[in-house]
C-alpha cells in the first residue's frame, strides 16, 4: 500500500517510496515489502505528472506510455486484466497544478469558505497523512510521518513541485524488475494479524527476507513473476469502464495540447 499527498494551494505532490504484497508463509500471513528501489509512484513529463498505485507490471506499462516521445493519449495500456479485474488507479496533474484525472478512494481536506480544496491524499496512509497536514500544513511532513502508523507506508518521501519542476525523482529506473530484485536481496517481511493492521508498524516485528525458513521459495516465486509488487490503494476496487477510459484519455490530450502550447 502507499501513501500519496497533493497540496493544491502549493501544486506539490508527495509520496512513499515502499512496494510490497501479502503472502501466506508455513508461520502465517505476512507482508513482504521493499523500499527506495528507484521505480517511483510518481512520474513526470513536461506537461504534467502522473501518480499511480495498484498493480506494478501495470504502473510500469502506464509509466513508459505516459514518458514517451512523442506522446500518444490513445495508446494507453490495459487497464484491466484477462479475469476483468482492477489493476491501478490514476491521478493526472497538469504542469500549472490542476487535476486533470482522479480517480479512487481519497481523503481531502476542505477549505469550506473558498469551497475549494486544500489538499488530497490517498492510500492506506491517507487518513493519517491528512491528520497530520491538518496540523503542520506540509504534503511531506504528513507522507513521513505516516510511515510511523501505516506498515505499508516507508521509504523515501518522493516529491514533485508542478510550477518549479523542482523535484528528489533522479532515481527513477522505470524498471519493473527493480522492485522484485530488491525483495529478494533485502526485502523485509512483517507478520500481519488483525490487531498489527490496527496499530502502527512498530508494533510488528521485521525480519529479513533472508532469514526466513522459505525463502528460497519466496525468491524463486518473485523471480518467475507468480508472487507480484503491489502499492494497494487503500480503498475499493476501481471500476474501468469505457467512459473512465475515455475519460482518462481526454486528460492526456489536454496534456498533450499544453504541452504543444508550451514549445510554441
Amino acid at each position: 500500500m502507499t501513501t500519496t499527498a497533493y497540496d493544491c494551494e502549493k501544486k506539490l505532490v508527495a509520496c512513499d517510496t515502499r512496494w510490497s504484497m501479502e503472502i501466506n508463509l508455513i508461520d502465517g500471513r505476512h507482508i513482504l515489502f521493499v523500499d527506495d528501489t528507484g521505480f517511483n509512484k510518481i512520474c513526470t513529463r513536461k506537461g504534467g505528472a502522473l501518480i499511480c498505485a495498484g498493480d506494478g507490471l501495470t504502473i510500469a506499462e502506464i509509466k513508459d506510455w505516459w514518458r514517451a516521445q512523442p506522446f500518444d493519449p490513445e495508446a494507453l495500456p490495459k487497464l484491466r486484466s484477462e479475469e476483468g479485474q482492477d489493476l491501478v488507479s490514476i491521478m493526472i496533474i497538469d504542469a500549472n497544478g490542476k487535476r486533470e484525472f482522479d480517480v479512487g478512494h481519497k481523503v481531502a481536506l476542505l477549505d469550506t469558505e473558498l469551497d475549494v480544496y486544500v489538499s488530497i491524499f490517498s492510500g492506506s496512509g491517507s487518513t493519517y497523512a491528512a491528520r497530520t497536514f491538518s496540523q503542520c500544513g506540509c504534503v511531506k511532513s504528513a507522507v513521513e510521518l505516516s510511515k510511523y502508523m501505516d506498515p505499508c507506508t516507508g521509504g523515501e518521501v518522493k516529491y514533485l513541485e508542478l510550477q518549479s519542476g523542482n523535484h528528489n525523482l533522479s532515481d527513477e529506473n522505470f524498471d519493473y524488475d527493480s522492485i522484485t530484485e530488491a525483495m529478494s536481496e533485502r526485502g523485509g517481511l512483517m507478520k500481519k494479524s488483525e490487531l498489527f493492521a490496527a496499530n502502527s508498524r512498530m508494533d510488528a516485528k521485521v525480519i529479513s527476507i533472508k532469514d526466513h525458513a522459505q525463502y528460497s521459495d519466496i525468491a524463486n516465486a518473485l523471480k518467475s513473476g507468480a508472487l507480484k509488487a503491489h502499492a494497494p490503494t487503500g480503498g475499493q476496487h476501481i471500476e474501468w469502464d469505457e467512459g473512465r477510459i475515455e475519460r482518462l484519455k481526454q486528460a492526456a490530450r489536454r496534456i498533450a495540447e499544453l504541452e504543444a502550447s508550451m514549445d510554441n
